[in-house]
């Protein structure tokens, strides 16, 4: 082999450790965020005051599958997941780790009781300043 093949061969291999590089770094931001999905589906399920099998039941799964969720051990697919965000309320994105912010449905309030709601949420940020 020459110098020049020898370089060549040389960028190779580095261009295929920085790419195997990345994607061991992707990997594990892709695990972080499915263990933490599994926590994040358990503490809005108590904050909900609700069992495993409340939530097995609304959604029409076993108890063990809602258990599995929250314990990382398989995944629910993007509609359980929207559903789940439902029952929560929460968003998707806040479940996945995508968003720090929590959201509060309001189906079913009047406009008084959404500005209500606004307000307070104001006086507790500003509590805080």
């Amino acid at each position: 082999m020459t110098l020049l093949q020898d370089i060549f061969v040389l960028i190779k291999i580095i261009i295929s450790s920085i790419k195997l590089y990345l994607y061991v770094i992707k990997y594990n931001k892709v695990l972080h965020m499915i263990e933490n999905l599994g926590h994040k589906l358990k503490i809005a399920r108590l904050r909900a005051g609700m069992k495993q099998q409340d939530v097995a039941d609304r959604l029409g799964v076993t108890s063990q599958a809602i258990s599995s969720y929250e314990a990382a051990g398989s995944n629910p697919n993007a509609q359980t997941l929207m559903k789940l965000a439902g029952i929560y309320g929460e968003s998707t994105d806040y479940l996945l780790g995508l968003d720090k912010k929590k959201a509060l449905f309001i189906d079913g309030l009047s406009d008084d009781e959404v500005d209500s709601l606004h307000t307070v949420a104001n006086l507790y940020r500003k509590a805080k300043e």
